[in-house]
């Protein structure tokens, strides 16, 4: 009896225990939801369950994630419910975590609204994945040095007619700057010019991308990673659904148009122009794509060069108007090293070392993308003290880094100077040794393999420019007087401005009439 009551009683005490571990696991698993772990970064404080998710700015976090960084230091930490995000706002920070670990911290976070949208879409595809390393292999078909000067020839006529355009209706320069960009790209990937902005394939690459820009931000859709059940809510009663159908239809069509005039093309043997999708198409076997990974490899090559590089000039023209004392000395350079005589030609600008400064302080100032692309890691990494768990979603604040006050000598201000003094615009008694020239092109594995293509649209687009014409603020128009810190007001993957107005006067009647010859020059080879 007395062991049987001995193991009653021992049963009992196990259920008893059982039980309890129960309603403490029970308790402490949620309990554990939206707190920062020990050993990850600090940050600031969170809330039970919710993190820091209240905390996290609606509009531009680049600002506050800065604000963050000079309490909280270099590398900090987030909390959304049960998420991790880490911040890196240093170039040693960058360069230990993103660029020496690029095999582990080189993918990029899963996200269900961009798979639903884009389909297949490398920008956000995982490296492991067949078509990421196909899509990069095909790119670095187009991205040679040998190759980007075989398309040259295809890219000047672009570059006349721009300054052409802004000769006739320098009130468009907003469009024409658009229309240039995308037609750059439509012609190198597809073979296909936009001389016309208006219901061209230039005016719908960036009605979708317009669209595109509100899928993908944050506040226009519910948390449906964090929440998968939320991606079964019928269409009708998402916001977000019909946005993202939205979008795919445009963007699916205007894609899959310019890839049908490609096949066209090969297929009658008539009209080949060398493009880079006919090029994949032929050689399709050998990377091993199907129709649909080719299709995805040109939009992202659309995607990562036409937006950009818009949104880089635009703001160019900007600080031209903001501060002219930098145009005058740009425009002082230019003159000295090419005169009012001929028109430039892309050897001209390794003799230009400021007006390259003008462009890498544009880039330091008001980055395309202020917080990079964003990057997961794989597996645990460590970065001096701290822990950065398996699946923490990291960002790189440009912005930040470059407007630290420790290596920039007056960060907020415009000076390209800074980069006549040290190599990369940091102060004089720092070595800068963790900084690079082109870290506003990612990180890692991750590096744009287009750097290359859009280094040259920026620096003929930004030369042509400043020979040609005189930017100023155009008072009597509502977005004539526009500065630099009110003309970004939109959220979005880059960080462009809104349109705007501004007099654009051309410097002389000697470069009007050597745009003119050389517009017809170029469309004369064209028409041929």
């Amino acid at each position: 009896m007395d062991i049987i009551v001995r193991k009653e009683g021992g049963m009992i005490a196990w259920h008893c225990a059982l039980a309890v571990s129960v309603v403490v696991l029970g308790w402490w698993k949620p309990w554990k939801i939206g707190r920062r772990d020990r050993k990850l970064p600090p940050g600031p404080p969170t809330s039970f369950l919710l993190g820091n998710a209240l905390q996290f700015p609606r509009l531009f976090p680049h600002h506050r994630f800065t604000e963050w960084a000079k309490e909280y230091g270099d590398i900090f930490s987030l909390k959304i419910f049960n998420e991790t995000i880490v911040v890196l706002s240093s170039a040693e920070a960058l360069r230990a975590i993103l660029d020496k670990q690029g095999a582990v911290t080189g993918n990029r976070p899963k996200s269900h609204i961009i798979e639903r949208t884009e389909g297949i879409y490398t920008v956000f595809g995982n490296m492991e994945s067949h078509s990421w390393k196909s899509s990069r292999k095909a790119a670095h078909m187009l991205l040679t040095p040998d190759a980007l000067k075989a398309h040259l020839h295809t890219q000047r006529p672009e570059w006349a007619q721009f300054l052409t355009d802004l000769l006739d209706s320098p009130d468009d320069l907003f469009t024409h700057i658009r229309r240039t960009s995308a037609s750059i790209m439509t012609t190198i990937i597809y073979g296909r010019r936009c001389p016309e902005y208006a219901n061209s394939p230039a005016e719908r690459f960036f009605q979708g991308t317009h669209l595109l820009n509100k899928v993908v931000d944050a506040f226009t859709h519910p948390p449906i990673d964090l929440i998968p059940a939320l991606q079964y809510v019928p269409t009708r009663w998402a916001k977000w659904k019909q946005l993202s159908n939205q979008t795919k239809a445009i963007r699916n069509a205007l894609f899959t148009e310019l890839l049908e005039e490609c096949e066209a093309r090969l297929a009658s043997g008539r009209g080949l122009t060398g493009c880079f999708i006919e090029n994949v198409i032929e050689n399709k076997v050998e990377l091993d794509m199907d129709r649909d990974e080719i299709k995805a490899s040109g939009k992202v090559l659309m995607d990562g060069g036409t937006e950009t590089t818009a949104s880089l000039l635009q703001t160019f023209i900007l600080a031209m108007i903001n501060f002219p004392a930098v145009q005058k000395r740009a425009q002082e350079e230019i003159d000295r090293i090419i005169g009012g005589e001929r028109v430039p030609n892309l050897d001209d600008f390794d003799k230009l070392p400021y007006l390259k400064a003008v462009i890498k302080e544009v880039h330091r100032y008001r980055p395309s993308f202020p917080l990079g692309m964003p990057h997961v890691t794989t597996q645990d990494v460590v970065y001096k003290e701290y822990v950065i768990p398996r699946g923490t979603i990291i960002f790189t604040n440009l912005w930040g880094m470059h407007r630290d006050p420790h290596k920039f000598d007056d960060p907020e201000a415009f000076n390209p100077e800074r980069y006549l003094a040290t190599k990369y615009g940091t102060k004089t008694d720092e070595d800068g040794a963790d900084f690079r020239d082109n870290m506003h092109f990612g990180s890692g594995r991750r590096l744009c393999p287009g750097i290359e293509m859009g280094s040259r649209n920026l620096a003929i687009n930004t030369m042509n420019m400043l020979w040609a014409f005189s930017f100023s603020k155009d008072e009597t128009s509502p977005t004539g007087g526009i500065d630099l810190d009110s003309a970004y007001q939109k959220p979005g993957m880059v960080f462009s401005p809104l349109p705007f107005k501004c007099n654009v006067v051309v410097r002389d009647g000697k470069r009007e009439q050597l745009i003119r010859d050389w517009h017809a020059a170029e469309t004369a080879l064209t028409a041929s």
